[in-house]
């Protein structure tokens, strides 16, 4: 950990690999005893640190807290936990620091995962300024563990980062915007399925906005924003162009059912 505390700095530095440790291959924390835990059906636990490493794991047999240690998640770290834990990725849940670096090592771990991965990896949402250790530090285990157990889906999360703190000033950029949120969305596909669609729809139907000239708030509309959803399935599910006319579900149904999504009801 950085001893320093005088200017800005990274909370932890970065350190030189070693011929026993080579950080970009392996994840702290994943020990003779971590892997038959993961083994015994574990949640992986991916962290900053390994104080937060630590922390994870103090929370009981259920939880294997890892960490990156100061490098990026690399291809290598989640092939190495595949190979001694088969289905672990899977499993993953992400607590990495709720700021700018965090959110940036989530989006990260979304780049890297396997597609069959994506529709099961969560990210747990910590308080603001705390992380696992932190949380730990402050007798707050049973907040931490509350966390991880609650931890949502990380594509939901990543649409939550795309449209947070969002300015704009046209109807253009809102659409821009959804339409790199549906794209993303549509990742392996997960589109084909009504309730993911109707969730990123009402993602975007409640957070998106955007002001016109006289600075008035507005919202697209339910049937621009099924299309685009739409648009968006198709291009992953069929990369020809041609519609999938086996999936009955268009624009104006979706933009109908909207209000069920909305209040939580699977379409």
């Amino acid at each position: 950990k950085n001893p320093g505390d005088d200017g800005p700095a990274p909370k932890y530095l970065n350190t030189s690999s070693t011929a026993l440790f080579a950080k970009a291959e392996l994840l702290y924390g994943l020990t003779p005893e971590a892997i038959q835990r993961l083994n015994d059906g574990a949640t992986p636990v991916l962290g900053e640190g390994a104080l937060d490493a630590e922390a994870i794991a103090s929370l009981g047999q259920d939880w294997v807290g890892l960490a990156t240690c100061g490098t990026a998640l690399t291809p290598s770290h989640l092939a190495t936990l595949e190979a001694v834990a088969p289905g672990s990725v899977n499993r993953i849940v992400t607590a990495f620091d709720p700021d700018a670096a965090g959110r940036k090592a989530t989006a990260r771990t979304w780049e890297l995962l396997p597609d069959a991965a994506t529709h099961h990896v969560r990210s747990a949402l910590l308080p603001h300024g705390c992380d696992p250790a932190k949380l730990i530090e402050d007798g707050d285990g049973a907040l931490l563990a509350a966390s991880l157990g609650a931890a949502a889906p990380l594509r939901t999360e990543l649409i939550h980062q795309a449209l947070r703190n969002q300015s704009l000033s046209s109807i253009e950029q809102a659409l821009s915007l959804a339409r790199h949120v549906c794209h993303f969305a549509a990742r392996d596909g997960a589109l084909a399925d009504p309730k993911v669609a109707g969730e990123v729809m009402t993602l975007l139907a409640q957070q998106l906005t955007y002001t016109d000239h006289n600075d008035t708030p507005h919202n697209l509309d339910p049937v621009t924003l099924a299309d685009l959803l739409l648009t968006a399935r198709d291009r992953h599910s069929n990369p020809t162009g041609e519609a999938d006319e086996t999936f009955h579900i268009d624009a104006e149904h979706l933009a109908v059912t909207y209000p069920l999504a909305a209040a939580g009801i699977t379409l």
